[in-house]
């Protein structure tokens, strides 16, 4: 799940399934073997270096951040980049806050970069052909590496 998905999903005025959704950590392959993983894209605050004033965007971004108003983004359907947000008694009381406070002890970050967008929709290339059992598990992470070595 992406929260900032999930939050609308959950919501009884745009969804059909609203309070009928179940949320958990990717379940392991082999009990034990490989520990439950995610990938944690939270929201982030960058300055340019063509910036015309970097001193402001500075001020902006402590703002953006802080505690309490990563809790509302998280509570507005976004995704902190204060992973601690999802400790907030509050924000547990989403329907997968849990689910995600869980996730980002085993979070691993998404691919940033230039080359990020062509990575992750190749990662989802082979999780799609894994799913639909057109690649195993293993043959569609295998190839996803090589692709992954080919984009730099």
């Amino acid at each position: 799940m992406w929260c900032d998905s999930t939050f609308d999903v959950e919501d009884p005025e745009q969804s059909q399934v609203a309070g009928k959704m179940g949320y958990c950590l990717t379940p392991e392959e082999e009990e034990g073997q490989n520990r439950p993983r995610c990938v944690y894209g939270g929201y982030s605050w960058y300055i340019p270096v063509s910036s015309k004033n970097p001193e402001a965007a500075f001020l902006f971004i402590q703002w953006a951040s802080t505690k309490e108003n990563s809790k509302r983004m998280a509570l507005l359907g976004g995704v902190p980049g204060r992973v601690s947000t999802w400790d907030d008694p509050d924000v547990l009381k989403l329907p997968y806050g849990q689910t995600q406070k869980d996730a980002s002890k085993v979070a691993v970050f998404s691919p940033c970069g230039p080359h990020a967008l062509k990575q992750l929709d190749t990662l989802t290339l082979a999780l799609s052909n894994a799913v639909l059992g057109e690649m195993t598990p293993r043959a569609a992470l295998s190839w996803c590496t090589d692709q992954w070595k080919a984009i730099g």
